[in-house]
């Protein structure tokens, strides 16, 4: 049984690798990317140019695109690190397990669950802050139920300053602060945690987080911050509900939702009722944002993996039929998987790396980009604070300009900065003598013009 479990997780994590090598790229690792190389070039987030998540990721991304230079080589470098980041979320995920029911069967069993997610599994390898923001928010896990064993200030420390990591990588992680909240007034009530211990945690939490919030206080950042990182994220007119991305999950992977079910129905011991009760807030939660895009269910997907593999060995005690659940439950998406490693999907990520590296060729340092959705400027100068997002009626732009009044006109934009590509993205009107008497039409990709 152990060796076969260990089979099916390596055979999903090379599927992962080959996948994270070859897939296509989201518009978000783009973003991501250009973020950190926006910083490396002198500008200043938040002030210099819009971006509406945690930093912590682009400081990371600096050293790697300092190393590799600008090319598509540092894109493949990023995802590479992504994919490591991954890896540590599957080794954390399979200990915070054998921690709780100290059965490594168990953990083999939530780990390849995990893995089987397709929910998951199409936003663990993306640049994007979310996976440093589930590693370290599963840590803070991890030594929070270590602590309940050893009742050491260690642990609790340790504990905080993951939670406060997670934070300063993406603001999601708020709703675990308040999930891991509650567990320590649950505790509280049950007598078995203090006021004291609730008072030092929070203040290791203060302290991980008060280096960027003192940078930002000293800069007079601060109004800045909570403008980008949640006013406008809180007025988002594109709202919509989780339900479509829930059923969509329960349909892929049916018996991992139907375990996860058993798996809190027969749960025993207060860590294992605690995971429970923290899976059940952060899925709660995704009804609470409204724009809960597939990546919102990243931190709750190793929670219910891990329940869920719980209820499967609870409820099959024969090694038999546990073996042809499991691999009932592993074949559809090991064969999904198997399928996304193809010469279309590659073919796909070469077109939109190809365009990336035509946009290099064409331009020099100083030139400025207009692209409009972040499908080929990533290393170039844009032509406005906002760079991405400047969709009408439901972008960043437009929710901005909701709240407060900002002129932003593409055509004087290109007429004052002259860049030397542009993208017919968000443009109305091609025609229009700035652009027709000072571009003509790229001969390899018709979305482009280049300056004359």
């Amino acid at each position: 049984m152990k060796h076969l479990l260990q089979l099916a997780l390596g055979s999903f994590v090379i599927l992962y690798f080959f996948n994270s090598i070859y897939s296509r790229f989201d518009h978000d690792e783009f973003e991501a990317i250009h973020s950190a190389w926006k910083i490396l070039n002198g500008e200043v987030i938040y002030v210099d140019f819009f971006q509406h998540h945690h930093p912590f990721l682009y400081y990371l991304l600096v050293p790697i695109l300092k190393l590799s230079g600008e090319g598509i080589r540092s894109i493949l470098f990023i995802r590479i690190f992504v994919f490591v980041v991954f890896t540590l979320i599957l080794i954390t995920t399979y200990n915070i397990t054998v921690k709780l029911f100290d059965n490594k069967i168990t953990g083999l069993i939530s780990v390849t669950l995990l893995c089987s997610t397709l929910l998951f599994f199409d936003k663990a390898i993306q640049i994007r802050p979310d996976v440093p923001q589930v590693l370290f928010g599963l840590l803070a896990i991890y030594f929070f139920i270590d602590h309940r064993r050893s009742d050491s200030t260690r642990n609790l420390f340790l504990s905080a300053l993951s939670l406060g990591i997670s934070f300063l990588f993406l603001q999601k992680a708020i709703f675990l602060m308040a999930g891991i909240f509650l567990l320590q007034l649950v505790r509280l009530c049950k007598g078995k945690f203090t006021f004291r211990q609730i008072f030092v945690y929070w203040c290791f939490v203060a302290f991980s987080l008060s280096p960027y919030f003192f940078y930002l206080l000293i800069n007079g950042f601060i109004a800045d911050y909570f403008l980008w990182n949640w006013l406008i994220n809180l007025n988002f007119t594109n709202a919509f509900s989780p339900l479509d991305n829930l059923q969509k999950s329960f349909t892929e992977n049916y018996l991992v939702w139907v375990f996860f079910i058993v798996g809190l129905i027969q749960s025993r011991g207060q860590n294992s009722r605690d995971l429970c009760i923290l899976s059940l807030v952060l899925l709660l939660s995704v009804f609470a944002v409204q724009t809960p895009y597939k990546q919102y269910y990243m931190m709750f997907l190793p929670l219910m993996a891990i329940i869920a593999g719980s209820g499967i060995v609870s409820t099959f005690k024969s090694n038999k039929v546990l073996v042809v659940v499991v691999i009932v439950i592993l074949a559809q998406p090991m064969f999904e998987y198997s399928e996304q490693i193809s010469s279309k999907n590659h073919k796909r990520q070469l077109a939109q790396l190809g365009k990336i590296q035509y946009v290099l060729s064409n331009t020099s340092e100083d030139d400025r980009v207009y692209d409009g959705d972040i499908k080929f400027n990533v290393f170039r100068k844009d032509v406005d604070y906002f760079w991405f997002s400047v969709r009408p009626r439901t972008g960043a732009l437009a929710t901005y300009q909701s709240l407060n009044p900002y002129e932003y006109n593409i055509y004087e934009l290109i007429a004052k900065f002259e860049p030397k590509i542009i993208s017919k993205r968000y443009i109305d009107n091609v025609a229009n003598e700035i652009i027709a008497n000072h571009y003509y039409r790229s001969d390899i990709y018709d979305d482009i013009l280049i300056r004359k």
